[in-house]
């Protein structure tokens, strides 16, 4: 395959930071005019692939878009990082640990130097001796790209950010979004001994080792162990191990070592299933995990994420509840957590458990051992849930002084043999946090803990926002315009177009089920939330024609009442009698749709083409809409410092109400808080 720089319409969107429908609107426009956008360089799959120097020298001629460094970021989003990227992954390695520029040399001197970076062929000298004629222009691609990422690192971190356009499925099918990493590094962390050492239990995996870097910084020292394999692994063995090779070679504060090298006490961190094997069935999930179990030596530690179906919720089958509960019988499994929906990227209804393993407790008799218990399906992983969840997995592999001095924010103890008993899961789900006020705590102190961290919460979430501040001025009298205009009007000129609803049957949606097309219906738009489902086999087989939004199309309604809600995902299905609007993002008319939106909602009912709707001066609509954003963001701030304080509130009555408290000075000591 030649080598070749090109990027789709959709790249070059990112590159221009631009929504995707804009540039073919440029292409369209522009056809006519002095600059028009270059012709397609050539032509894959019917998608057209444009040449990267041509888009990079219209961008700049015309002035289009919103990135004034896309010459120097051009390279990273060039359609090779796709079609070629094990090789470029290869070939940054080989930057990174060489640490010199690549263009400099010939093919053969960079094969020599492949072969001294890498001896034994364990994660990149294959894949650039197969290069052959390309390896000359990817080498200077992998320079360019290097320079645009600002560095050897952070472009390897691009490749694999990108993941859900690359030729790898596995990588997106397993990913775990931001929240979920941070989650498990954390408590990696937390439970981890001196000297710290982790390695990824998870197949061919390296997003969690990746996460324990970032919160190690350049000061803590860390080691990696890098999995062992055959001489020729496959190609995402290889791809992990030159991540953490990368990575590690170029900060001073972590080192990379072999298993059977690494001192008593690793941490291992892992993912069920994983990208090694993304359609691993319960069985051998289950299998895994006690493998793992098996595996860890008497001061080792693991942290483990899975379904939370397999973790913590009532099997149904005997086969897996019996390997389940062999594996808890082992007295390794000290903590067991349910996690909220929304960790896996590919499944947001997905809910995720999570198992601490630490050392057994031999000094606790058998029938008195316990795993700590905890619910979090109610909350959200923001950085203080996560640091306390983190404390008390920590707490909850000590030893029973440990256990009992610990005041808890979350856990609770529950004997083992409770667990293996009871016919609900390890958590039943009628035990959720935010299920009216808690029982009662077993200490005093316990619920003075509940509460002062509770006060601590809501006193933070008030000092951190900042105060609001927009730059306005009075406008000039001629600057003025008449803002009204019907939706005709703007069907007319182009400036929007609907589409229509499809007449999904009701039978084929539903209520449950952790994963399909969300759908939005004209009774949901009331709640602003796509709370249908439908499985997307049904979706293409009977609804072939069926229209899915795009991020900021509006979908709306007529009656009884107007309805109308901004889909800022896209990618949902609309029954009929809901449709879609959609805003033409050059149109210069002024529109912005949460604009838009407010004001069809706020019409009377009727046709729509009648409803008549402000419109915002054009040179005002990405300042208006850099100030909703920040509005929105603080309204969100604001939502969740009142959950906050309806838990001071729950807390507070449930330690005096129960006799745990009493309060000692009068509110008029808290004047002046936030």
């Amino acid at each position: 395959m030649a080598f070749t720089e090109a990027l789709s319409l959709a790249d070059i969107a990112r590159l221009a930071k631009v929504q995707r429908p804009v540039v073919s609107v440029w292409r369209t426009r522009s056809r006519d005019s002095a600059r028009p956008f270059p012709e397609p360089k050539f032509q894959r799959n019917s998608q057209d692939y444009f040449d990267l120097g041509q888009v990079v020298t219209w961008l700049q001629e015309t002035g289009r878009g919103n990135n004034p460094h896309a010459a120097e970021d051009a390279a990273a989003f060039s359609i090779e990082t796709r079609m070629a990227f094990e090789e470029v992954s290869a070939l940054l390695a080989l930057r990174a640990l060489s640490d010199q520029p690549l263009t400099g040399m010939d093919a053969d001197e960079l094969l020599d130097l492949a072969d001294d970076i890498d001896p034994d062929d364990e994660f990149c000298y294959s894949e650039i001796e197969q290069l052959g004629d390309r390896i000359m222009p990817l080498a200077g691609y992998c320079d360019r790209l290097v320079d645009a990422s600002y560095g050897a690192v952070p472009a390897f971190e691009f490749l694999l950010t990108d993941r859900f356009r690359l030729a790898h499925p596995p990588l997106s099918q397993t990913a775990l979004d931001h929240d979920a990493l941070q989650l498990l590094a954390t408590a990696a962390l937390e439970i981890s001994g001196r000297p710290r050492v982790f390695a990824e239990a998870t197949p061919v995996g390296s997003d969690l080792l990746v996460a324990v870097a970032e919160l190690l910084g350049e000061s803590t020292d860390g080691t990696f162990l890098l999995a062992e394999m055959p001489r020729k692994g496959s190609d995402l063995s290889r791809l992990a191990t030159r991540r953490i090779v990368v990575l590690t070679a170029l900060r001073d504060n972590l080192s990379s070592a072999l298993p059977h090298s690494a001192p008593p006490g690793v941490v291992y961190l892992a993912q069920y299933p994983g990208p090694g094997a993304p359609d691993m069935d319960e069985v051998s999930i289950l299998q895994a995990i006690d493998d793992l179990v098996l595996q860890l030596g008497p001061t080792d530690r693991a942290v483990i994420i899975a379904p939370a179906s397999l973790l913590i919720d009532r099997l149904d089958s005997a086969h897996l509840e019996g390997t389940r509960s062999a594996t808890l019988r082992s007295g390794r499994v000290r903590a067991a957590i349910r996690l909220p929906q929304g960790l896996m990227v590919s499944k947001p209804r997905q809910a995720m458990g999570l198992w601490a393993l630490g050392p057994e407790p031999k000094s606790v008799p058998l029938g008195e051992r316990g795993v700590m218990v905890a619910d979090l399906s109610e909350y959200t992983l923001d950085e203080a849930v996560v640091g306390d969840l983190a404390t008390d997995l920590a707490a909850s592999l000590g030893g029973p002084e440990t256990i009992h001095k610990h005041a808890f924010r979350f856990a609770k103890l529950v004997r083992t043999s409770s667990l293996l008993a009871s016919a609900s899961g390890l958590i039943p789900r009628a035990a959720r946090h935010q299920q009216g006020i808690p029982p009662r705590p077993d200490t005093a102190a316990e619920s003075l803990i509940r509460l002062e961290n509770a006060v601590e919460s809501a006193n933070a979430s008030a000092i951190a926002r900042p105060a609001l501040g927009f730059d306005v001025v009075s406008r000039s009298a001629g600057q003025s315009a008449d803002p009204y205009r019907t939706l005709a009007s703007l069907h007319e000129d182009g400036s929007i177009r609907t589409l229509p609803g499809t007449r999904i049957d009701d039978a084929d949606l539903s209520r449950v089920g952790d994963s399909g097309i969300s759908v939005w219906t004209a009774q949901t738009l009331d709640s602003s939330g796509t709370s249908e489902r439908m499985d997307p086999m049904l979706l293409a087989a009977h609804y072939p024609r069926a229209i899915l939004t795009e991020p900021g199309d509006i979908v709306f309604r007529t009656g009884p009442t107007p309805a109308a809600v901004v889909d800022s995902h896209g990618a949902s299905a609309v029954q009929y009698p809901a449709r879609i609007l959609r805003v033409s993002k050059n149109s210069g008319t002024g529109l912005l749709p949460t604009v838009l939106a407010a004001e069809m909602a706020a019409s009377k009912p009727g046709p729509w083409r009648r409803w008549s709707v402000r419109t915002v001066p054009p040179d005002q609509v990405d300042t208006l809409a850099e100030a909703l954003t920040v509005i929105h963001r603080e309204r969100e701030a604001a939502e969740e410092r009142l959950k906050r304080l309806a838990d001071v509130e729950t807390q507070l009555m449930n330690g005096l109400i129960m006799g745990n408290l009493e309060m000692m000075r009068s509110m008029n000591s808290m004047e002046g808080r936030p």
